[in-house]
């Protein structure tokens, strides 16, 4: 993946380099330049100097060619106006941002964007929400947080089954598959194919066992036993 993380404190530091060493080409942007000593070796990535509202700085980052946009300065405003600008004038599909205020996620998420709570996760969770690259284009809680619908595309690890075989009972279900603009109730033998859009009922406890289903599981989820170190 290609990304910008703008705002170089220590949660976009950090962010920054784990996914340097994961592999992924990544830019970050601060409007000073000292804030870049915060980089860790394991940083392979880019620095620009710049404020992450200005197009002309994203331009620079390469925004034009950017996976995801991940806001996370020490501002709730900064954040929402660069995933605004991010999504709106970049059509960037996955922006996530930092806020420090809860009451302002549905904000956000009305908008399109992300909202992460930084008072609620830490650097993994932030990063899992970006590793998915934009697989759920949709989401929406049920059942005081408990639920989650989510809408996303089919993944190579499920092409080719059925929505039968990839159900966890009371955990994970498919409701319906969008293909090529012509929606269905999906049912267990229905086969998914590539490019599907899929609709889908998920338990919030159980993200990292259906991450894993669709091929997206973190490796370091499995060296510690299925819980995160932050």
């Amino acid at each position: 993946m290609y990304g910008i993380i703008v705002g170089c404190g220590r949660l976009g530091s950090a962010l920054a380099t784990a996914f340097s060493q994961e592999g992924h080409d990544v830019v970050v942007i601060d409007r000073d330049r000292k804030a870049f000593d915060r980089l860790g070796s394991g940083f392979n990535g880019s620095t620009v100097v710049g404020t992450g509202i200005d197009e002309e700085v994203l331009r620079q980052a390469g925004i034009e060619k950017a996976d995801f946009v991940c806001a996370v300065t020490s501002s709730d405003t900064v954040n929402l106006m660069v995933a605004q600008v991010a999504r709106k004038i970049f059509n960037v599909q996955k922006v996530v941002a930092r806020i420090f205020e809860p009451q302002k996620e549905e904000i956000y998420r009305d908008l399109g964007i992300e909202a992460i709570c930084i008072t609620h996760t830490g650097v993994h969770e932030i990063m899992d929400a970006l590793r998915l690259e934009g697989l759920f284009n949709k989401k929406m809680s049920l059942g005081a947080g408990l639920l989650d619908v989510v809408s996303f595309t089919a993944t190579e690890a499920i092409a080719g089954k059925s929505c039968g075989e990839i159900s966890i009972p009371r955990k994970f279900r498919v409701i319906s598959i969008n293909r090529e603009g012509h929606v269905v109730m999906a049912e267990n033998d229905d086969i998914i194919s590539p490019g599907d859009v899929l609709t889908a009922i998920i338990r919030i406890d159980a993200e990292d066992v259906v991450l894993e289903l669709l091929g997206l599981a973190r490796p370091d989820r499995k060296k510690n036993g299925g819980t995160l170190k932050s």
